[in-house]
């Protein structure tokens, strides 16, 4: 896409240089639509980042869910409170950017339709794969509503969404929340007899 965008910018610039000598309207045109296009590529970059951070590739899970807690606070003021000590630090990246997406949206579904104050992030080896348990101490929901739409009535995409990414991986995910009382969202996603 950014590529894309890097050509457009080309073609813009090339007919900037037919211009018609002196027309400024056209030139004003032209210069706000190369503007455009500049934000639009830093678009795409900021949603590359939020997608895939480069904290991830390079420093681990473990890492990129601290920076994404320090993100929630700065950018929603919730506060997420991270356990983190007995992490697996190796598994397949697919895995990790698995697990990172799902937190992610986790995170988002508490800001959306929790009006909770904290949430809690744990990541744990278990049962021969690795688990991450996202909790927060909001409205919480009915799960046995239809399709499991929180009460508030929520798109529910952000819960089909995890399901699917965990199940990708060969992996499950269970939610546990009620009326007033919270919710639970745990993923798990098995791991190689070798740990990775």
């Amino acid at each position: 896409m950014i590529q894309r965008v890097a050509l457009l910018g080309q073609s813009l610039d090339e007919l900037a240089a037919f211009s018609h000598d002196g027309d400024r309207q056209f030139e004003r045109r032209v210069r706000g639509l190369r503007a455009e296009l500049v934000d639009f590529a830093d678009e795409i970059r900021a949603l590359a980042h939020r997608m895939h951070p480069p904290v991830l590739e390079h420093l681990g899970l473990p890492a990129a869910l601290s920076t994404l807690a320090g993100e929630m606070w700065a950018t929603s003021h919730l506060r997420v409170g991270l356990d983190l000590d007995r992490s697996p630090v190796d598994m397949p990246p697919a895995v990790a950017a698995g697990l990172y997406r799902i937190a992610q949206e986790s995170l988002r579904n508490v800001v959306k339709h929790a009006a909770a104050s904290t949430a809690m992030v744990r990541l744990a080896r278990a049962d021969g794969g690795v688990q991450l348990v996202v909790e927060d101490n909001g409205a919480g929901f009915d799960t046995a509503a239809p399709r499991g739409l929180p009460a508030n009535g929520g798109a529910g995409m952000g819960l089909t969404s995890i399901t699917e990414r965990a199940r990708q991986f060969g992996g499950r995910v269970a939610v546990q929340s009620r009326p007033g009382a919270g919710t639970r969202v745990v993923a798990w996603i098995p791991l190689g007899s070798d740990g990775v």
